[in-house]
């Protein structure tokens, strides 16, 4: 089969011209910011007045700043603290997902993906009532008797986690459904040939090969 050409071109550079709207868009929209407020940090600041210049001075400030690290930390704890209850949560449901065959696997990976068309701040507000005093989370405790009184699940840490863990998984699912779509099921039987208990074949194995393609089954 012969590969297109662009006419009057090589083979090696149609591939790159065909990619140059894109990439050409890609570095307005987004390096060219990053470029830019990478160059403004690099100016100094007194009491508001910015002065170009190239320095360092502001990172150097933040680095000595007890209170920019201490966010940094924060930051840095919950996003890895996200990062993994999404995973936790969404890799069981990608996995059964792509290995379901029936008439309802189309809609259920719709419903699984269908927050990502609910705006972000809708549903922040949808989490403040459900995990509010009086939502139905609180009643739910109180009537199947684990609390007596309501429990703070919102405007704290552990609301943070999961207003950002449901908000990230839609995206951890949809690419780890798109990694485990590509494998191969006969790894499985492979997997259990070879003496690999149910559970690992099932789980473990598909994990390691949808990150890792090289590792065995």
């Amino acid at each position: 089969m012969n590969r297109f050409t662009v006419p009057g071109t090589s083979t090696r550079m149609t591939p790159w011209l065909l990619l140059a709207p894109v990439l050409i868009v890609l570095a307005i929209s987004f390096v060219a910011p990053i470029v830019w407020l990478f160059r403004m940090s690099l100016n100094i600041s007194d009491y508001g007045a910015i002065t170009k210049a190239v320095s360092l001075h502001t990172y150097l400030a933040i680095l000595q700043d007890s209170y920019y690290l201490d966010l940094l930390g924060r930051t840095l704890r919950v996003s890895i603290t996200c990062s993994v209850v999404a995973l936790l949560l969404a890799y069981p449901m990608a996995l059964a997902l792509s290995r379901m065959t029936s008439r309802w696997r189309t809609p259920l990976t719709v419903l699984a993906a269908s927050p990502l068309l609910i705006s972000a701040v809708v549903r922040s507000f949808g989490w403040l009532v459900t995990l509010g005093d009086d939502g139905p989370v609180n009643h739910l405790l109180r009537f199947i008797g684990l609390t007596s009184e309501p429990l703070r699940m919102v405007n704290n840490y552990s609301g943070v986690i999961i207003g950002l863990s449901e908000s990230i998984m839609p995206y951890m699912f949809l690419t780890i459904a798109a990694g485990l779509g590509k494998l191969d099921r006969r790894l499985d039987d492979a997997a259990m040939s070879l003496g690999a208990p149910p559970q690992r074949s099932s789980g473990i194995s598909p994990c390691r090969s949808a990150y890792r393609p090289s590792l065995p089954a």
